[in-house]
């Protein structure tokens, strides 16, 4: 998942996302924090007024967690088979859905979310740092390349016949 948000007030328990063990969130003190049932980055510095990108990682097969701002690893983990595990029933941005079927407002992110993507393959940590530094691009996904490839040399094959 990769997103940018732009915060004009980071006050404790602000949601940015939060979805089934997955909840990426303000402090009180100008940070965020991301937890996967435990914190795996915490208290890292952002300023107001200023667009930050953020990338979370998961790789079921092999259970690794990795959270980026800006480009940066700033948190990894071991416990991401608990990220996807039962699926996601909510997934909440800018909100928190406290269970009782009603938004709690004290929880709202108040600023601007931007190119939220969520992908079904793990970013590489390049994959990540393109993204960070090209705002509103995105990464192909392996198919897609495969595709990509396929129909050049088809294209090729063609074009060889034909002369």
């Amino acid at each position: 998942m990769s997103f940018w948000f732009n915060v004009d007030v980071l006050e404790g328990g602000n949601y940015v996302v939060a979805a089934q063990n997955l909840n990426i969130l303000g402090e009180n003190d100008s940070t965020i924090s991301v937890f996967n049932d435990v914190p795996v980055a915490r208290g890292k510095s952002v300023s107001a007024n200023t667009w930050n990108h953020v990338a979370v990682t998961w790789d079921d097969a092999t259970t690794s967690f990795d959270v980026y701002l800006n480009g940066v690893s700033v948190g990894s983990s071991d416990s991401a088979a608990t990220v996807m595990d039962a699926g996601w029933a909510t997934f909440n941005l800018g909100t928190y859905d406290a269970g009782d079927n009603d938004n709690n407002i004290a929880n709202s992110f108040i600023g601007e979310i931007y190119d939220v993507q969520i992908y079904d393959n793990v970013l590489s940590s390049t994959d990540v740092a393109n993204l960070s530094n090209n705002a509103g691009s995105v990464i192909p996904e392996p198919a897609t390349i495969g595709m990509l490839g396929l129909g050049a040399v088809l294209t090729l094959l063609v074009r060889s016949r034909l002369c």
